[in-house]
């Protein structure tokens, strides 16, 4: 599986451990081709309602679109800036709640975007910074500050009102 071209990821969320992989590629294998939506998925009502949280309380410069599924076996998600929107993978093996923890890091992306991220994945394609660099710079401060929003709305307001 190939990832779109450098110039428009915000980050991909990669896995951690190797039996993490192994436990993808099985629950692919189980799954077969067929690719299910959130909405058919039962247990995943927390994300659902993390998501309409988030784009209500914590929104991006742009809409955000999120999907299952489309997402290497190395990595647990990642973030795409397109033209008018921005567009959230979640690998399709997920549990519930890592799919949640996965979908406000990759929303504080969306939300922490700028044209510098841009520039830099332009040095990335041209040679002048290496991935890891690149990783270190999406990562930074503005990216903390977004994370810790996303993380108030979660534990403030998504959580109170499913419980």
């Amino acid at each position: 599986m190939s990832l779109p071209t450098r110039d428009n990821i915000l980050c991909c969320h990669r896995r951690c451990s190797l039996a993490a992989i192994a436990d993808h590629a099985a629950g692919e294998r189980a799954a077969g081709s067929q690719q299910l939506s959130l909405q058919n998925r039962s247990g995943y009502s927390l994300l659902r309602a993390t998501i309409a949280g988030l784009r209500t309380h914590a929104p991006c410069g742009f809409p955000v679109v999120v999907r299952t599924g489309g997402v290497p076996v190395t990595m647990d998600g990642f973030c795409i800036r397109r033209r008018s929107r921005f567009v959230i993978h979640l690998g399709d093996c997920l549990s519930p709640s890592n799919s949640v923890a996965v979908l406000i890091h990759e929303w504080a992306h969306a939300r922490g975007w700028s044209h510098y991220l841009d520039r830099a994945a332009q040095d990335v394609r041209a040679g002048t910074i290496t991935e890891e660099e690149f990783d270190e710079i999406s990562h930074g401060p503005a990216f903390g500050v977004e994370y810790a929003a996303c993380w108030r709305v979660f534990s403030g307001i998504v959580l109170p009102a499913v419980s």
